[in-house]
């Protein structure tokens, strides 16, 4: 039996700009320029009633998407072709926690989006990807002094993709962050992120607002660590009353918390691990 025959693919992004150079990721795997206006349609076909019936289409408008502006090339011979969704969900999660929020990858193809519709549709294999619509919308604030550019971005790669093939906690994390912006309902929301940071923190349901919020301020913070417990057991009171029916979860209380798991996934990533219990447990000490 031989082996199956792999074949490059392309991922286009929105609200990510490339120079002219591609930038090397390792083993095969670039991020470059493309440039490509993409409106994802609707198509209604009435179907045949008999052998003799032509077949109706009518394309309908659908979502109108930003232009796209750059694509991951994933080569022939690119080891991330053996995992091609878990590499490009982990992408994704890069772009988005290093760069900018707001990127999208709304399809992927066979052939370069640079080139497509020059070339014969025939071969290309499009699909949609992220077409959902964004309820929540976070932005990176400029001023912001743990913003990261794309060089940080390209040097902590290595460290994500393992984390994300690897730590089943650290994949439910990122997850979490990168589907916030997709969920209709803020306090749906807020479990979810919620749900992703007790998976870290939390091996016991004993005393969990304390337990987790203890365990998050002495991860992250080495000074005024009662003083960021208490802020931080406080997001954990609005996750509470969002898993038992409040509905007017406010904005900020969720981009708080989004902002705390962030946080905590960049100092993973620069860690290189996911923290065990003992070791959380002994920093409450130190």
């Amino acid at each position: 039996m031989s082996a199956p025959v792999k074949t490059e693919k392309f991922a286009a992004f929105t609200g990510i700009q490339v120079g002219d150079e591609p930038l090397d990721f390792g083993d095969g795997l670039f991020l470059q320029k493309a440039h490509l206006k993409f409106e994802m349609p609707f198509s209604l076909i009435k179907p045949k009633l008999k052998s003799t019936d032509r077949r109706e289409v009518w394309l309908l408008p659908g979502q109108d998407f930003d232009s796209i502006e750059s694509e991951l090339h994933f080569m022939e011979n690119s080891k991330y072709l053996n995992d091609f969704d878990k590499t490009l969900r982990a992408f994704v999660f890069m772009l988005r926690i290093f760069v900018n929020p707001e990127v999208l990858n709304p399809i992927i193809s066979n052939t370069t989006f640079s080139t497509i519709i020059d070339v014969a549709l025939a071969g290309a294999n499009l699909l949609p990807r992220e077409t959902q619509t964004r309820h929540i919308i976070f932005k990176l604030a400029n001023e912001s002094a743990d913003s990261r550019s794309m060089a940080d971005a390209k040097q902590a790669w290595p460290s994500i993709y393992q984390l994300y093939t690897e730590s089943s906690e650290f994949r439910l994390a990122a997850d979490a962050f990168d589907s916030v912006h997709f969920v209709i309902n803020p306090g749906l929301a807020l479990v979810s992120i919620w749900g992703a940071i007790e998976s870290i923190f939390s091996p016991s349901t004993s005393e969990l607002k304390f337990r987790v919020s203890s365990l998050v301020s002495s991860y992250l913070f080495r000074h005024d660590r009662h003083e960021n417990q208490k802020n931080i057991a406080k997001m954990y009171d609005k996750r509470s009353s969002a898993a038992h029916g409040r509905t007017d979860i406010a904005s900020k209380d969720l981009t708080a918390s989004v902002n705390l798991l962030r946080l905590i996934l960049i100092k993973i990533i620069q860690d290189g691990r996911v923290p065990s219990k003992d070791e959380l447990e002994q920093n409450l000490f130190r």
